[in-house]
This record gives C-alpha cells, sequence and structure tokens, in this order.
C-alpha cells in the first residue's frame, strides 16, 4: 500500500470540503463554531463550512463559510420540514466530510452516506437516551419508550458512521463499542474567559449557562435566604416558565438577573465574582456529565461549588479548585457559599489551582490536536 505524503494531506485538507451541521444549536457554538470548526481551519488549514438553521442568513466569519437554511417555527417543523431542507441542500454541494452534531441528524446522515459516498463523523454532546429519560413533562412511561427506540436506532446508525466523537469519556464507553470514538472534551480556549480590565471582587457568586429546575437553580434561590451575598444570574431560562416559579420565592430578592450575554461579558461577570456555582440535580445524564461551565469558571480563576457527585469530586480532588455540596439541600449550598464569601484567600487559591489545571491540561489546545489527528486519518482514506 502506497504511503501518503505531508504534501499529499496538505492538499487534502485545501481541496476536500468538510461541512459541520447543526440544526439545534446557535450558529456561533463554543463547541461547534468558536472550537471546532475555527480552530480546523485557521490552525491547521483545512477546507471548513457550517450549516445551521437559525434564519439569520449566509455570511463568512472567522474565515468560515455559514449557510443557513432558514429557522424552524417549532420542534415538529425542525423534525420534519428542516430536516428535509437540511437534506437537500447537502445533496447540491460537494461535500467529503459531514460533521454532525445533534441527535435528529443521524437518519438523514445515514441516508446520504449511502447514497452519497461521503463520510460521516458524529459529534455526541450527550447521552440522549439518558437526557430523554430525565425529561419531567413527558410521562414515565412514554419517555422510556421513547429512549429505548431512539437508542436502538442511534446504535444501529452509528456503526455505520465513519468516527464517532463523543464530548466525555463516560459517553465514550457506550459509542467505543459500536464504532471508531474518541473523546473530544469540550475544555475551555485558554484565557479567553480572562478579563482585560482588573475588576474588584463583589461580594456575590455567578451562574453562566440554561437554567432549569433540573440545573438546580430553585434549591440555589433557596439558599440565598442564608447568604450574605447575592447571585449574579446569566443565561435563559427553559422554559420562561421557570422564571415565573423562582420570582415567588423569598431568596429570589438576592438575584440579579443579566439575561443572555456574550463572551466578553462572561469574563467582566467572572472577573468580579468569588466563585462560579454549578448544581445540577442527581439525574441520569448529569452524574456522568463535564458541564463546560465548570471549566469555564476554573479558566476565569474562579473556585467552583458543585454536586457532590463522584465524577465531579474527582475533578476537585485532584486539582483542589473548589468545593462539593448536596445539590438537593439548600442548607448544603449556603454552606458552600458562604465559606467561600468568608473566606477571600481561600477562595483565591482555590481558583488559582483550577486555573493552573486549565492551562496545564484541560484546555482547548490540547482537545483539538486529538480532532486533528482524527481529520488527518478520515482525509487520508478519501484520497
Amino acid at each position: 500500500m502506497r504511503k501518503h505524503t505531508n504534501i499529499e494531506h496538505k492538499n487534502a485538507k485545501q481541496e476536500k470540503e468538510i461541512l459541520f451541521v447543526t440544526t439545534a444549536h446557535k450558529r456561533y457554538d463554543t463547541r461547534i463554531f468558536s472550537k471546532e470548526c475555527s480552530y480546523l481551519k485557521n490552525k491547521f488549514g483545512y477546507n471548513i463550512s457550517l450549516l445551521v438553521a437559525d434564519g439569520n442568513g449566509n455570511e463568512v466569519t472567522n474565515n468560515i463559510r455559514i449557510y443557513d437554511i432558514g429557522a424552524s417555527a417549532n420542534k415538529f417543523k425542525r423534525y420534519s420540514t428542516t430536516l428535509f431542507k437540511t437534506f437537500l441542500f447537502i445533496r447540491k454541494l460537494d461535500i467529503s466530510v459531514i460533521h454532525i452534531h445533534d441527535p435528529e441528524l443521524i437518519f438523514i446522515s445515514y441516508f446520504l452516506k449511502k447514497i452519497g459516498k461521503i463520510k460521516v463523523i458524529y459529534d455526541v454532546h450527550e447521552d440522549f437516551h439518558l437526557a430523554m429519560i430525565d425529561r419531567p413533562y413527558l410521562n414515565k412511561f412514554l419517555r422510556n419508550i421513547i429512549a429505548t427506540t431512539f437508542m436502538v436506532f442511534e446504535n444501529y446508525i452509528s456503526k455505520q458512521f465513519d468516527f464517532i466523537i463523543t464530548a466525555t469519556p463516560s459517553i465514550n464507553k457506550r459509542f467505543k463499542k459500536l464504532n471508531r470514538s474518541a473523546t473530544i472534551n469540550n475544555y475551555p480556549i485558554i484565557n479567553e474567559l480572562n478579563s482585560s480590565k482588573i475588576r474588584k471582587k463583589q461580594q456575590q457568586i455567578c451562574y453562566l449557562g440554561s437554567i432549569d429546575l433540573n440545573r438546580g437553580i430553585a434549591e440555589v434561590v433557596d439558599s440565598l435566604t442564608m447568604v450574605n451575598g447575592q447571585l449574579k444570574l446569566a443565561g435563559f431560562f427553559d422554559p420562561i416558565s421557570v422564571r415565573n416559579k423562582l420570582i415567588e420565592r423569598k431568596g429570589w430578592e438576592k438575584v440579579h438577573e443579566l439575561g443572555i450575554i456574550n463572551r466578553d461579558e462572561a469574563a467582566s461577570l467572572f472577573s468580579e465574582s468569588i466563585a462560579g456555582i454549578c448544581t445540577f440535580h442527581p439525574l441520569s445524564n448529569h452524574i456522568n456529565s463535564q458541564p463546560n461551565k465548570i471549566f469555564e469558571y476554573m479558566s476565569s480563576g474562579l473556585p467552583v461549588i458543585i454536586s457532590n457527585f463522584p465524577i465531579w469530586e474527582k475533578i476537585i480532588e485532584k486539582y483542589n479548585c473548589g468545593i462539593s455540596v448536596n445539590p438537593l439541600d439548600p442548607k448544603s449550598i449556603s454552606d458552600g457559599i458562604n465559606y467561600l464569601l468568608n473566606n477571600h484567600e481561600i477562595a483565591y487559591n482555590l481558583g488559582q489551582n483550577g486555573l493552573k489545571a486549565i492551562k496545564n491540561e484541560l484546555n482547548w489546545d490540547k482537545e483539538v490536536e486529538k480532532l486533528n489527528t482524527i481529520y488527518k486519518k478520515l482525509l487520508c482514506e478519501i484520497i
């Protein structure tokens, strides 16, 4: 078998178009756009484009061509009309590899692979089977049926793809039994969330991300009645009715809402906070997860207050970068918050330990090298 030269690989990177596809995420999603697309394009020279479905139009940003097939009016249309439009759009392009990011895309990707001879990478952000089991708005029997049925199809179709990328080692345990796979951890970009301005620390903790009851926001709000400080809350309520329930709680008077903020604003928020909190409930899809917000807090020098899940506790035990609490107990949460708010030097030292861990080990620069290796191999298989 003839060996491929470095020149051949360089030409393959430039000639073979790789299309990242998402119908569920925003076009500037941190993992998809800022990390994977931008690094593969601008650091390694791959021919990268991105297909989204948000209705904001086509554009070229950060050297990435973004195609937009239009927003969906509701989830039903997203799972039907939008998927069909995505299928037809990709068929018209001269694509060598599609890199999909949503479970709903596996079905059309399977057919695209069969009829178009393209390679497919499935990027698994979460175990959808476990996430579905935890959905509170569905009947328990029904959600178990849906989750199990989807897992059967996902397992079968995943075997037909060319590579599976998983966001955590726990997800990879399942998929490595099915196909070639690797974990590309969603670690932060070094210095991305470090504010250029030195801000005075306020008597506050912060939370950034999707805000829902399963992520422990109600217990955190209740804990604030026993805390000498406030919570800066950034993100979107999922659903918006969550906010209506929270504002009736006594601890809400110590919540300062920021809404959806950009990355620069997030850096400013972190720079003025004492600690970052992430106290998800002990659900199937949470206890083995690696929430990106934990590592983002660490990357800005903040100590973390996290749920006492064994996998999460291993992080703070290894790097001495925070404390764990019972996410279902407001008193336990308040004790953790007060400990850091009342001991600024300890909080600072824990935060510096976390920052050191990010710079030395838990960063995107190391993870993207693994992603580059995967692409080098796949493109050589196409040549």
